[in-house]
């Protein structure tokens, strides 16, 4: 293929391929580059700055390395070119017009996600900071420097934590997957972007005596039951919210169904309301859970509590009950029928609000559903009683179903959440698989 004369004024070739000699995996390879014009970039202080773009190539010989440079030249201009032969209206496709027309109503009907919650996740870290920092942008129009610019600068400057900013990377970079084989773009603006440091580690510390310790700090209580479920077999904390008594059977043969999780659907725009043009307000110029764009006043996007009937992995467990959970469910539910007698109107009330959510095994005085932030705080506030005691314990509600699962694996007790690895040379025991996967 004949090489374009000029696409872009800016590619200016200089020399004829300087020729080097290097060394890479100990063997000697020629290496042959040519200067084609200026790119931008950001320095150490992260300021934009313009620098040479050079081609390479290189082989075992001059003439190799020579060949490979021509052949990444063509490639190079190929697609400078075809890029400048796209219609007007492929060339000016903006990230948030990509992501609001395109990706996200595909996304919801695609069932790449199992559950919502994973969807309303990715929506929130690209309309709460991706869109408003790119979504101006053509998509076309998208460089390394912008994307490197907006994680390394643009995310820590609002002081997210490095999670957050890992999770918003990671959603901006299946988004832009995307739109590659769709193709809306020609090259992949984050390939070759290197992440200077992974998030570190979210940490657990759980001391040997962790369990006894913590029951001992709150027996007698509803914290008892919530937290002895995850310590002794593994809930998540989603499936222990969203228990309900007739999942639980304490007759002659005692067993516990786990089948559905208590979730919470973060308050959403109208489909039709789109951030403005300066990427910092909605077109109803209201809030998510008031905008008016909606349909019918009654479809509006008021966050609210919800059970989803299904586990993160969809499946069914049946876990059998043995001592001391029987008797810590007992005890809830007689708590729960106290609370009933005390309070009787509420309980009626919250129960005709939310037929859907009657019947939870860990609810407020009240009737009401104990609400996730609630749990965290309520957990949090038991560390800092153990803490205060000597027990250095630290852990998410989430992280109780780790150490759950680390005892069992130690104990060669099978997680009931998943089947147990088979034993190998390198392994004493029946290792639990959750113990080797992110996903638990």
């Amino acid at each position: 293929m004949p090489k374009p004369s000029k696409p872009y004024d800016e590619f200016a070739e200089r020399g004829d391929g300087g020729l080097s000699v290097t060394t890479v995996r100990g063997k000697e390879v020629h290496r042959a580059k040519k200067y084609v014009g200026l790119v931008e970039t950001l320095d150490a202080e992260g300021n934009v700055v313009k620098r040479p773009k050079y081609i390479s190539g290189q082989g075992s010989t001059r003439q190799a390395a020579k060949k490979n440079l021509n052949r990444n030249l063509e490639k190079f201009y190929r697609l400078a070119e075809e890029e400048r032969l796209l219609p007007r209206s492929a060339r000016e496709l903006t990230l948030a017009d990509y992501w609001y027309d395109t990706w996200l109503p595909a996304a919801g009907l695609s069932g790449r996600y199992k559950t919502g919650d994973t969807l309303d996740v990715n929506r929130r870290r690209m309309e709460m900071h991706t869109l408003p920092a790119l979504g101006s942008k053509a998509l076309r129009d998208l460089k390394p420097v912008d994307i490197k610019a907006f994680i390394e600068v643009t995310l820590p400057a609002k002081n997210l934590g490095p999670h957050m900013v890992e999770g918003i990377r990671t959603t901006l970079n299946a988004v832009l997957n995307d739109a590659l084989i769709e193709g809306r773009i020609l090259t992949h603006p984050m390939t070759r972007l290197k992440v200077r440091s992974k998030p570190p580690k979210r940490r657990v510390d759980a001391p040997r005596g962790l369990t006894d310790a913590l029951q001992a700090e709150v027996r007698g209580t509803q914290e008892e039951a919530r937290w002895m479920l995850p310590l002794l077999i593994a809930l998540r904390p989603g499936e222990a919210l969203g228990l309900k008594w007739d999942a639980v059977e304490l007759g002659d043969a005692p067993f516990l169904t786990v089948k559905r999780q208590l979730k919470w659907a973060a308050a959403a725009h109208a489909p039709a309301c789109k951030r403005r043009a300066d990427g910092k307000a909605w077109a109803c110029g209201k809030s998510s859970a008031k905008c008016t764009l909606w349909e019918r006043p009654d479809m509006g996007g008021k966050g609210r509590l919800y059970l989803e009937e299904t586990t993160k992995s969809s499946r069914i467990r049946i876990i059998p009950l043995t001592e001391p959970l029987i008797t810590l469910l007992k005890e809830q539910k007689a708590r729960q029928d106290a609370w009933r007698a005390a309070k009787p109107q509420a309980w009626a009330k919250a129960e005709a609000d939310r037929p859907d959510l009657a019947g939870l095994v860990f609810t407020t005085e009240a009737g009401q559903p104990r609400r996730q932030q609630a749990d965290s705080k309520a957990l949090a506030a038991i560390l800092t009683r153990l803490r205060a005691n000597g027990m250095e314990a630290k852990f998410s509600p989430h992280g109780a179903r780790h150490v759950g699962i680390t005892q069992m694996a130690l104990a060669g007790i099978p997680c009931p959440s998943c089947k147990p690895s088979p034993v190998t040379s390198t392994t004493k025991r029946p290792r639990c698989i959750c113990t080797s996967s992110r996903r638990t």
